[in-house]
This record gives C-alpha cells, structure tokens and sequence, in this order.
C-alpha cells in the first residue's frame, strides 16, 4: 500500500484512471467534500468503504449523488483503487488494512 501525502491537484490528477474509494462513511468524508466542493470530488467516488455493519449495503447522497457503502471484504476484491481514509481514525485504518496483502 503506498501513501501519498499531497494537495488536491496532484491527488485529482492520482484518480485519474483508478477507482476512488473513500474509507469512512461518517462526518470526516462529509468534511472533506465539502471543503474541495468546487473540485466535484463526489463525482469521482466510486464507493465508501466502512467498517460499521449497519451502513454495509446502503447509500450515502453527497450532492445528489448516489454513493454505496461497501464492507471490507468487498474493498479487498477490487483492484487499480485509489483509497482515502475519510474517517478521524486514518492510523487505526493504516494498520487495518495494511494487513492484508490483497492491497499490495
């Protein structure tokens, strides 16, 4: 798993040609876009990645977009993703999914 530390041209120009994928699905991915609102981030996520059973297979709505939440089993069968820890806990995630060997 490789880590980019960067602005936000940079990380628009980094999903490009890969699947963006953001891990959290609660106040930290709201914040988030709603800082880069004027760069439409929501209209590159492909999915929301959460460790919360509860909202496995709902939908969150970011400006009229519809996006799914998926588990973590789900997160590791998908391949040329990009992944942004939107979520308070980014080391706790880091060393979660630094674990599994399917995102190498």
């Amino acid at each position: 798993m490789k880590f980019y530390n960067c602005d936000i041209y940079k990380f628009k120009k980094l999903i490009l040609d890969k699947k963006l994928v953001c891990f959290g699905a609660g106040q930290g991915l709201r914040n988030f876009i709603d800082c880069y609102f004027d760069e439409h981030i929501e209209n590159h996520i492909d999915c929301i990645a959460d460790n919360n059973y509860e909202n496995m297979g709902k939908e969150i709505s970011i400006a009229n977009i519809k996006i799914p939440i998926i588990g973590v089993s789900q997160l590791l069968k998908m391949k040329d993703i990009m992944l942004l820890i939107s979520c308070k806990d980014i080391c706790g995630v880091y060393e979660q999914l630094n674990g599994y060997s399917e995102l190498e």
